[in-house]
Order: structure tokens, then C-alpha cells, then sequence
């Protein structure tokens, strides 16, 4: 199955001068937990809620005055329209990450496909479910607590 059929469209987006509150805000209104950051059209990162929080805790600012730029990544991990859902679920397993911005071969982004998208579609493909409980364990799996995340 390839990720254009399963992925979210016209996802919401932030820019790396949006504020975090801002990035929070497109958070609830597309009910999300990840906003891709782009210049223009073009994909330059990801926001996640947790990022927002450790952001937040690191800074001890309102989310107003802190810039997306401060708590995005800055190399996310994307896939194509064309790739098959088994790649996303791969990229996602290794990155341990539950969304993937979807991307053209220009690098524009096009939408977002989710372990709440493939979840989804797994409904009756068996061999889908499978690979998608895999990664799901090892993305969940509890992490080392780095100091510097808190600390800054």
C-alpha cells in the first residue's frame, strides 16, 4: 500500500519565526501532536507537543516569546507520496517518531502520514499490523533521560 492513500492532506504548518504558542495552537486546531516547519513550501523540520514542553521547561519563557526555531528539529525524517506504508513504518521505527511529514520529489510538502493513519489501514491487512505493533514498541520504549533535554 503506498502512503498516499492512507496520509492526512493539507496538514497544518509553522514557519521557524512562528511562536510556540502559535505552533501549539495549529497543534489543536488540526488535532496533532506534530507540525512540520517550512520556508515557503518546502519542508526545514518538525515541532512536536514534546518539544513545545521541553522547550517551555528549558527556557522557563512563555511559549509567546519563544521561537519555533528554538525547539524544532532540524533534519527530519520524510517519505514520498509513492513509498509504501512498510518504508514509513521503518523510518519511523529507527527516528522513533510517530509522524512523518510527506514529501514531493521537490521537497514540497504534500501531507503527514501517521502511526494513527496506518493503524487505520492495518484494520485488515494482518502482515501491516504486525510490522506497525513492532515499531510501535520500539518507539514507545522508554528512552535514557539526557540531562542537557532539561538542563538546556
Amino acid at each position: 500500500m503506498k502512503i498516499s492513500k492512507i496520509m492526512t492532506r493539507s496538514p497544518g504548518t509553522c514557519s521557524p519565526g512562528d511562536t510556540l504558542a502559535a505552533a501549539a495552537e495549529t497543534m489543536r486546531r488540526f488535532d496533532c501532536g506534530m507540525v512540520p516547519v517550512v520556508e515557503g513550501t518546502r519542508v526545514i523540520g518538525t515541532v512536536t507537543d514534546r518539544d513545545i514542553a521541553l522547550a517551555a521547561l528549558r527556557s522557563g519563557a512563555a511559549l509567546d516569546t519563544i521561537p519555533v526555531s528554538d525547539a524544532a528539529s532540524k533534519d527530519p525524517a520524510v517519505c514520498s507520496p509513492s513509498d509504501k506504508v512498510e518504508k514509513a513504518i521503518s523510518k519511523m521505527k529507527k527516528r522513533r517518531v510517530r509522524r512523518l511529514p510527506v514529501v514531493d520529489h521537490d521537497g514540497v510538502l504534500v501531507g503527514v502520514i501517521s502511526i494513527a493513519d496506518i493503524a487505520a489501514a492495518s484494520k485488515k491487512n494482518k502482515k501491516l499490523r504486525k510490522k506497525l505493533l513492532s515499531a510501535l514498541r520500539e518507539i514507545s520504549a522508554p528512552r535514557p533521560i539526557v540531562l542537557t533535554e532539561i538542563a538546556g
